[in-house]
């Protein structure tokens, strides 16, 4: 068998999208649910430190628990986060708690899903890639819709997607690793080949764990760079930007949906193109040039156009997603059945440590833009 069944590649898209749809909501429905009281920051961190503090310890363990387990953990979680933000009329804190489910959720989901795409060929880790710029289309864009077009409540929206994290045990069930020509099941692999790497990774050192990640280092450095960058600029920066008028307290919303749309153009791009392993780190200097151009925007106001800022922010998004996907495929390419499911499970640490970074430099950095327009 030589291509990947369709119901794998569908299942791999549907868990990226159920794993991302929450993040992007939340972040989307920031400045409505912290009501003026806290900077938009505190969502972001609460979004993030789960998700990366989780993501930075299981890689080493995590192959003690079993899918199912992780899955049904990956699913309960994400329905608190909805049902707790639901309170944030109630209480900050609580919406915050909500968050923090969301990020351990997603943190953990992503981790999952691309240690088990290894059982699986290098489509599947296109398709999950795919599922989560989805996630960010739909998620900001719907949440948009419904909130600055359909004048909903908060509430109302967090209850209409409440049944959205169940679709991730539809996903994970209907795959089927045994139809996979990258399946690594005994069926498919001589029993040499497989008992040599059960003795293998299991047996490998906390140390040579860490030193697999030296080949990879230009892919972490380019993850973390734009991604610092990106949410920087999406949480913080795009905060203080406004248009006075007709789009009055429009463009944080608006910004999100137009970055998630590149973000999702260029997470599916994979089969069409890809970055040459020397060259992933460019789009990650253009994005910290965007972080400068917009810190600019933010205290100047010198585009005047609405329009213009969110292609800008498009282009901001396409820049993230190349880098995102791009950096998987490398890793899912160069990577041998010894270190590969550790790669591709750590790998989301880094990027979640630049959103990390980007969150705490957030609570100085939107303040000092608002009180630099005055």
């Amino acid at each position: 068998m030589n291509t990947e069944p369709t119901v794998n590649i569908i299942s791999f898209i549907i868990s990226g999208w159920v794993n991302n749809f929450g993040f992007t909501v939340m972040l989307s429905a920031a400045l409505t649910m912290m009501h003026g009281k806290v900077p938009v920051s505190a969502v972001l961190l609460c979004d993030i430190m789960p998700c990366f503090l989780v993501q930075l310890v299981l890689p080493f363990c995590i192959d003690k628990i079993s899918y199912p387990i992780k899955v049904v953990t990956i699913v309960i979680c994400a329905l608190l986060g909805f049902i707790l933000a639901i309170f944030a009329d109630v209480s900050v804190i609580i919406a915050l708690v909500g968050v923090a489910f969301h990020s351990f959720s997603q943190g953990l989901g992503e981790m999952t899903f691309l240690a088990y795409s290894t059982k699986f060929s290098p489509k599947c880790v296109s398709a999950f890639s795919s599922g989560t710029g989805l996630a960010g289309i739909t998620g900001a864009g719907i949440f948009a819709i419904l909130s600055d077009l359909l004048h909903l409540d908060l509430k109302v929206i967090l209850y209409i997607f409440l049944p959205v994290p169940l679709f991730m045990l539809l996903s994970y069930y209907i795959s089927n690793p045994k139809l996979s020509p990258g399946s690594d099941n005994p069926e498919l692999l001589t029993t040499a080949t497989t008992t040599e790497q059960a003795v293998q990774i299991p047996d490998k050192s906390f140390k040579a764990k860490l030193k697999s990640l030296g080949p990879i280092l230009p892919l972490i450095l380019s993850l973390l760079l734009v991604y610092f960058c990106q949410y920087l600029i999406n949480q913080s920066v795009n905060a203080v930007i406004n248009f006075p008028g007709k789009y009055d307290c429009k463009f944080y919303t608006f910004s999100q949906f137009s970055c998630q749309f590149g973000v999702f153009l260029s997470r599916s791009s994979l089969p069409l193109f890809k970055i040459p392993f020397n060259c992933v780190f460019i789009p990650s200097i253009f994005q910290l040039c965007n972080l400068i151009l917009f810190c600019f925007e933010a205290i100047y106001s010198f585009i005047p156009s609405f329009w213009l800022m969110l292609v800008l922010v498009f282009f901001e998004g396409i820049f993230g997603g190349l880098v995102y996907s791009s950096s998987m495929h490398w890793i899912s390419v160069i990577s041998n059945n010894e270190n590969k499911e550790f790669r591709m499970g750590i790998i989301c640490v880094f990027n979640n440590l630049g959103i990390l970074g980007a969150s705490c430099l957030g609570f100085w950095l939107e303040p000092f833009l608002r009180e630099k327009q005055k």
